[in-house]
C-alpha cells in the first residue's frame, strides 16, 4: 500500500487540559510496484491498544476537522479504528495529512505509552493500514515510537 506514518514521535498538541498526539499521513512508492495493493485507496488505520483504554480517547482528527473512531476485541488483543476513511493517494499531498488521538489528561491512557499495546518485537505503537477493496485486504502493519 503506499500509505504509512511517518516513522517518528507524533508531535503533541495541547487541546485545553487533554493532549492530542498528531502523526503525518505519508504515501510514497510502494515495496512492490506491481502489486494490486499500490493501487488501493485507504480505507482504516488500526491501532493496537490497552483495552483499558478504551474511555480515554476524546476525540480523533483528520486535517483538525473530527472523524469517527470505534474500537474492536478478538483473540488477537483490542485494536483501536480510524475507519470509513477513503482517502486517495491523490488526496495525500506531499507534505502529508494529518491525524490526531486526543486522550484525556484524567484517564487511565492520558499518553501513547500507556494508550498502545506494547509487543516485545515491535516497540512504540504498532498500526495498520488498510485497503478499500475488503476483498483483497492489504493491510501492512508497522510501528512509530510512542514518544
Amino acid at each position: 500500500m503506499p500509505f504509512r506514518l511517518a516513522d517518528q514521535a507524533p508531535t503533541v498538541k495541547k487541546i485545553g487540559p487533554n493532549n492530542a498526539y498528531c502523526f503525518k499521513l505519508l504515501t510514497g512508492p510502494c515495496a512492490e510496484p506491481g502489486s494490486f495493493c499500490c493501487q488501493q485507496d485507504l480505507r482504516k488505520i488500526e491501532f493496537w491498544a490497552s483495552d483499558n483504554c478504551r474511555s480515554s480517547v476524546r476525540q480523533t482528527y483528520l486535517d483538525s476537522v473530527p472523524v469517527s473512531f470505534s474500537w474492536s476485541t478478538s483473540k488477537q488483543g483490542t485494536t483501536f479504528k480510524l475507519p470509513n476513511l477513503a482517502i486517495k493517494s491523490s488526496d495525500v499531498p506531499a507534505q502529508g495529512r494529518e491525524v490526531c488521538i486526543e486522550l484525556v489528561a484524567s484517564s487511565k491512557c492520558p499518553t501513547l505509552q500507556t494508550f498502545c499495546h506494547y509487543h516485545p518485537r515491535a516497540p512504540g505503537c504498532v498500526y495498520s493500514v488498510f485497503s478499500n477493496d475488503a476483498k483483497q485486504a492489504c493491510c501492512p502493519s508497522t510501528s512509530f515510537p510512542s514518544v
